[in-house]
């Protein structure tokens, strides 16, 4: 009977029929004394009533489309969550914008640079789309060194870093050791280098890295990544894709790994219940589990649970998400399981009717009650 839990796990399918919409915008700055442009990728669908996630790209002129694209494709298939990218064209400024003196310090446009990106690009575009408080920032070499002075912050605006290639400068490895260290809300950082990036930056991220792995604050979460084969440049695809999964850690449930160890002391669903309690804290919005989620449980269940957590998962899952088949078929395997034949096919023939018209598969859905009624036949035979 298992054959038909597989079945709800695997029958997905996908619609790539709309298409994002791109703003690009002007905001005029008083702390840089000149206008600033910027582009605003919206998620595919954008809805005004939802909440999404803010990625903000440094060099956006020439990884913005990398970024949004990634994000675009990676979110279609349920890896990362869908996310607003704002692109900050810095053309002909970006060594002005993140400059930086030989103390390691901000220089006076880099302090100005950073407090038109804090104090009037981010509240624009909170105030005219459907943001969240969860924001990422990505950076790539010397924009990447720049991001770090956003994470030294007593309360950081964004959560999640992605620097890409950096050099640091002077001091700045310590003072993100100790932000790491004293960090009392979630913070990702991912840090990258290549096999043939910049000597200069091999040395550089390398040493970081070295240091930065002695950091054991679990609200401090890290990924340090080598690129193999990869150039200065190069490496930018695989580690914006990285970089962006590992912002999404706890986004979505059936992207995670599980084996047998880890359900001898919980159950499936109090798992479930876990990550999205993360979930909804890490990323500062509500989160609760998808369809998806659901289905990927009834694969945990029979492959690493009891039989008996059909039943609690089963009512849980009808009570949340009554319209999924799902919840009905649990239900209905689970008192197959416990001879209970009557009350089994009531809930498989429920979930049948749950399933829709557009599966192409459904006959075999139809199997379990089939032998529910010659079960229910033969016994009353006797």
């Amino acid at each position: 009977m298992r054959v038909y839990l597989f079945l709800l796990f695997f029958s997905f399918w996908f619609s790539f029929t709309s298409s994002s919409q791109v703003n690009i915008g002007t905001l005029k700055s008083v702390f840089l004394s000149e206008p600033r442009l910027f582009k605003v990728d919206l998620p595919r669908n954008y809805d005004t009533t939802k909440k999404y996630a803010t990625i903000y790209v440094l060099d956006g002129q020439v990884i913005g489309d990398l970024v949004s694209g990634t994000n675009h494709l990676y979110s279609s298939f349920g890896i990362v969550q869908e996310a607003i990218v704002v692109s900050i064209f810095q053309d002909t400024s970006r060594w002005k914008d993140c400059a930086y003196s030989k103390n390691g310090d901000l220089t006076v446009r880099g302090e100005q640079f950073k407090k038109f990106i804090s104090e009037e690009l981010i509240p624009y575009i909170d105030s005219n789309y459907a943001t969240s408080l969860y924001r990422v920032i990505v950076g790539h070499s010397f924009t990447a060194n720049f991001i770090h002075f956003f994470l030294l912050d007593n309360s950081p605006l964004f959560t999640s870093f992605i620097a890409v290639s950096p050099y640091f400068s002077k001091g700045m490895v310590d003072s993100v050791y100790n932000a790491g260290v004293n960090s009392s809300t979630p913070i990702f950082y991912y840090l990258s280098f290549s096999e043939n990036d910049l000597s200069g930056h091999i040395e550089s991220v390398s040493m970081a890295i070295k240091k930065l792995k002695r950091i054991s604050n679990p609200n401090f979460e890290t990924r340090f990544e080598k690129i193999p084969l990869k150039s200065h440049v190069s490496q930018l695809p695989n580690a914006i894709e990285s970089g962006l999964s590992f912002s999404n850690k706890y986004y979505c449930f059936s992207k995670q790994k599980f084996n047998k160890k880890m359900f001898r002391t919980q159950t499936v669903l109090s798992t479930l219940n876990s990550f999205y309690a993360k979930s909804s804290l890490v990323y500062k919005n509500k989160h609760i589990p998808t369809n998806q989620d659901y289905e990927f449980c009834t694969f945990l269940i029979d492959t690493y649970g009891k039989k008996s957590e059909l039943l609690e998962f089963g009512n849980a899952c009808i009570t949340n998400a009554p319209s999924l088949s799902v919840g009905y078929y649990s239900l209905g395997y689970y008192f197959e399981h416990t001879n209970e034949l009557e009350k089994a096919l009531t809930y498989y023939n429920i979930g049948f009717s749950k399933l829709g018209s557009d599966i192409m598969n459904i006959e075999d859905f139809k199997q379990p009650i089939l032998q529910i009624e010659n079960k229910i036949k033969a016994t009353n035979k006797q």
